[in-house]
């Protein structure tokens, strides 16, 4: 006899009730933020002043930056203007494939500490991605490729499923992310996603002249975008996930 399937989340779950408490994931207070973006610079001019604004915004506001370790592109951009600040702190995780490890390969992750500058050393990009999210409280999109959407879309999932509460803010520099935007609305449209999930991501899109996005301070509003997520609207799934999940209250039944 074939196992019945298993039934997916009630449509009708609610967060606001009992169980919805209680199977709630705390909000991060960790003031970290990941940010994703490319190892290249891109052929816009305003790609590279968003990943400065980025890492200026984040060390005057005392928030450590966590990202995947390279030293070029708008990666080396957004560290470099960090480390700019006396008080800017990074951390980079890094594959060791990516890295020339010269027989270090001693342990799955190893570290090597600078004033002000952790290097992470994993041995997978699985295991970048989630030493990336379990040090941070937010997360910040630049423009990229692959990579970055990859890494952008994972969080935001993790937000649907409960496996974290953290804001994830996309920055629509010179509509980069216009079409990413669009296909979340179709996914809604096409009752694959859906709608109250649309607030799962936040995108910031700077003036409407795209002229004047290169003078724009992205950063800025990054983290006024951070500052004024609303973490209770969070409509995720009731999975229990046991590592994140609030253990001071029982378990529903």
């Amino acid at each position: 006899m074939a196992n019945a399937p298993l039934a997916g989340p009630p449509a009708s779950f609610d967060p606001s009730s009992e169980a919805g408490r209680k199977l709630k994931v705390r909000p991060s207070t960790e003031r970290a933020v990941a940010v994703y973006c490319a190892s290249s610079l891109g052929k816009s001019k305003a790609f590279q002043n968003a990943a400065l604004s980025v890492g200026h915004a984040l060390a005057d506001a005392d928030r450590p930056l966590v990202y995947g370790g390279g030293n070029t592109g708008l990666m080396g951009t957004v560290s470099g203007a960090v480390l700019e600040h006396e008080n800017g702190r990074v951390i980079g995780v890094s594959p060791w494939a990516m890295v020339d490890a010269e027989g270090r390969r001693t342990r799955a992750i190893s570290l090597s500490l600078r004033p002000r500058r952790l290097r992470v050393y994993v041995s997978t990009m699985h295991e970048r991605k989630v030493e990336m999210a379990k040090r941070v409280g937010s997360f910040i999109g630049l423009p990229g490729g692959f990579g970055s959407w990859d890494e952008i879309l994972e969080v935001v999932t993790w937000n649907q499923l409960n496996i974290h509460n953290k804001a994830v803010v996309i920055l629509n520099v010179c509509g980069y992310y216009d079409s990413l935007r669009s296909l979340i609305k179709r996914g809604i449209a096409e009752g694959f996603i859906r709608p109250e999930s649309e607030n799962l991501v936040t995108f910031v899109d700077g003036p409407e002249d795209h002229a004047e996005h290169e003078m724009f301070n992205w950063g800025k509003a990054a983290i006024h975008a951070i500052e004024s997520w609303d973490a209770e609207s969070i409509r995720a799934y009731p999975f229990q996930w046991l590592d994140n999940v609030d253990t001071s209250a029982p378990a529903a039944s």
